[in-house]
Order: structure tokens, then sequence, then C-alpha cells
């Protein structure tokens, strides 16, 4: 047995302990046994991830598991035992609500900061030499892991990830081989520049998602998403024309349609052009961090219903045209709390810091190498509203929040009419 498949053999006989002792309610001997647990866990990186706050989460299974048997005596007993080593509800309630919430544990890495192009609506600085090696995209992985949920989600961002296409092959491999049978699957967030066909044939032999963004004519791609060569036209080296390829080799993918507001009076045919060229599911990302006047408002709530026309019109005739918004949970700005782990190993509590870098202090968590759990990041990070005033400039956020409510508004009027069943 080499030494993480042993690590890990320790860890669940120390857990089936702790496990007994708490059902127990014998507090003592939980925490004694966790004491010794992390003594014996120091000598290694992986050893101290997998024992990390290893009560905490030891409880935390426990209530999941209490509130959905019928047993509330259990759930009851289990509750002062939280207290009696937690504190106070109120101080860990809200991280058990997260804890329910968490059905697929994810991780962001961000490969590289560097880019094919220079977007309009994309303030992230693109940068040589920040680019993550594989002993960094290795312990990323293995935080991942300490998640210890059946289900695992691996993200890779940047920059344009492709660039680092090796890093991608390494990652993915890795992480298949170290999930230990568990299911994972994996999403690449991309531009589309290169995909290849090799590389789309690779991609479909593994459980992959891509996330390729496009704006849609040629007129709205190569002034909205320029060339970082002069004179190059973006559109042409997009993913425009590899529906048919992605299809073939069955790699599930949708299409990010950012729609900015010097565009906002062509934005329907600029999505109606990515739903011609194959594109069944297409998100719609209006282009945050930029401010919308009244009547690029005007326009946008004009061009929704202009958009749900011509929805209607295609799934009458029995095209499977999905826009992913319509199923999505509503808010008025995209701010998401995602583990994210750059290119140094710093973790932060979403990706903000690529485009933020005056938040970037606050929203870091820590790094690699401390040899936390990912539960201690998921968990005690900041909370929703926080994120959104590290992610977003007052004044920014005030407006884009207009923005998504003429979209929500929208979308629950779509969703009063009646939606197929995609």
């Amino acid at each position: 047995m080499n030494d993480s498949n042993d690590i890990i053999e320790r860890v669940r006989h120390l857990s089936s302990a702790i496990d007994q002792a708490l059902k127990a309610g014998d507090t003592d001997t939980a925490l004694a046994l966790m004491e010794t647990g992390q003594h014996d866990m120091s000598k290694s990186l992986r050893g101290q991830r997998e024992i990390d706050d290893l009560i905490r989460r030891t409880l935390f299974s426990h209530l999941d598991a209490a509130r959905r048997s019928t047993d509330h005596t259990a759930e009851s007993r289990l509750l002062t035992t939280a207290t009696d080593i937690l504190g106070p509800k109120e101080n860990w309630l809200p991280q058990l609500k997260q804890y329910f919430m968490e059905d697929r544990a994810r991780l962001v890495v961000v490969l590289t900061w560097q880019c094919e192009t220079r977007c309009t609506y994309c303030t992230i600085p693109k940068q040589d030499g920040r680019e993550m090696d594989a002993h960094t995209l290795d312990s990323a992985i293995e935080l991942l892991m300490s998640s210890g949920r059946e289900k695992l989600e691996l993200r890779f961002f940047g920059g344009e990830p492709m660039m680092a296409w090796e890093q991608i092959q390494y990652g993915i491999e890795k992480a298949q081989s170290a999930c230990q049978g568990r299911d994972i699957q994996f999403m690449i967030t991309t531009n589309g520049y290169a995909l290849t066909p090799e590389r789309v044939a690779w991609l479909g032999q593994h459980p992959v998602q891509l996330q390729i963004a496009l704006d849609g004519l040629p007129e709205a791609h190569n002034v909205h998403r320029k060339s970082v060569v002069p004179g190059e036209q973006s559109y042409e080296h997009s993913a425009i024309d590899k529906a048919a390829v992605l299809h073939e080799h069955g790699v599930s993918h949708e299409i990010i349609h950012v729609v900015h507001p010097a565009r906002i009076n062509e934005f329907v045919d600029d999505f109606e052009h990515i739903v011609d060229q194959g594109f069944e599911r297409i998100q719609i990302n209006w282009a945050h961090n930029v401010i919308w006047h009244e009547k690029h408002l005007q326009a946008f709530a004009d061009g929704l219903h202009k958009l749900g026309d011509l929805l209607r019109k295609r799934w009458a005739k029995g095209e499977s045209i999905w826009l992913v918004n319509l199923g999505e949970t509503l808010l008025k700005i995209r701010t998401f709390r995602e583990i994210t782990v750059d290119h140094d190993g710093q973790i932060y509590a979403n990706n903000a810091f690529l485009y933020r870098p005056s938040s970037a202090s606050d929203l870091c968590l820590g790094h690699l190498d401390e040899g936390h759990n990912w539960w201690r990041y998921r968990l005690d990070g900041a909370d929703g509203e926080a994120l959104k005033k590290l992610s977003f400039a007052a004044p920014v956020a005030e407006n884009n929040a207009r923005v998504g409510t003429v979209f929500s508004s929208w979308i629950r009027w779509m969703q009063s009419q009646g939606l197929p069943d995609f």
C-alpha cells in the first residue's frame, strides 16, 4: 500500500471511531481521538488535509443523514453534541446549511492568466509567467479529493485554460486516478481558439463539459472579442464552426453568449446566428462590470421579448434549443462562492481576484501549503452579500442589478407561460 492509500485508510479508521463516539454522545473520546489523529497525520501535507476539521465535518455528515431519516431523537442528540463541541448554534448553523446544499464538491484552478483575445468587457490582466505547474495542480486536486464527497468537479479557468493544454490533460488523468471510483466531472471555460478536432476527440473520452464563449455574428466577435494579433479576425478562430465535431465525439457543451450594451440592439440576431451554427444549449451572460444606461435597459427588455418569440417558434418546430438561464435560480448579479486556486497556489473565495485586484487580499482564503481541508475553505468563506461587495464596485453593482432585474423579470414571465421539458 503506498503512502497516499495508507493515509486514507488511517483516516477511515479514525473517522469510524469518531463516528461511534459522536453517536454515543461521548465528546471527550471524540476529541481525544481527534487530537491523536492530528499528531499522527502532521508529518505529511496529505495527512493534515484529510484530518483537518474532521470533527465538524463528521458532525455535519451525521446531521445531514439524520434530517433525511425519521429518527428525530438522533437528530436532537446530535444537535446537542454539536453545541457542546462547536459552541452556540448561531455560530455554526449557517455553515451547516451550506454543507446541506453541497451535492457536488467543486474546485476551480486558474492554469494561466494568458489569453489569445482582449475582450472589451474583460478586465483580467493578461500576463505571461502566471502559469500553474504540475506540483501545484497535484496539490489542488488533492484539496478537492479531501472533501470526501462522492460527487466531484474540477473546473479549468483562466485567462484561457486551453493555452495550457498539457496541464488540462494531466489534471484530468490525475484527478480520475485519484478519485478512487467516485463520480468526477470536469468543466473547461474556453474561447474555443484551441479546440482542434484532435483535442475534441481526446476530451470526448472523458467526462468533460465545455463552456464556450461566443459573441455571435462576425461584427460582434471581431469588435468585442478582439484578437491579440493585430489585424486578425477573432471570429475566424472561434468555435463558431465546431458544433459538428463536438456532437461527433459526444463532448457535452454549452455556449456562453456575452451580451454587451454596445451590441444590445443586435443581440437577438447574434443569438440566432449561434443557434443556426448547430448549438442547442446557450447561456446569456450579460456583460458585468460595464455600465448600462437607460437606453440599454429598454433595448434589452425589448430584445428579450423578441428572443422569447424566437424560442417559442423554434420549439413549435420541434427544435431542442434551450436557454440555460430559464432553468436557473434567479440572481440579479452573478456572484458565486467557488473555491478557486490561482497558478501560485493561493486559494480564493471566487474568481473576482482576477479582475478586481483591490479585493484580492480580502478574497484570499489561504494557500495550498497550509494543509487545510476543502470544507474549511467552503464553509468559512465570505457569504453571498460580502462576496458581491468584494466582486464589484458599489456603483457598478447597483447599475448591474438593474440589468439583472430586467432579465429576472423576463425569465419569470417565460416560466409563467410554460417551458418545454428538455
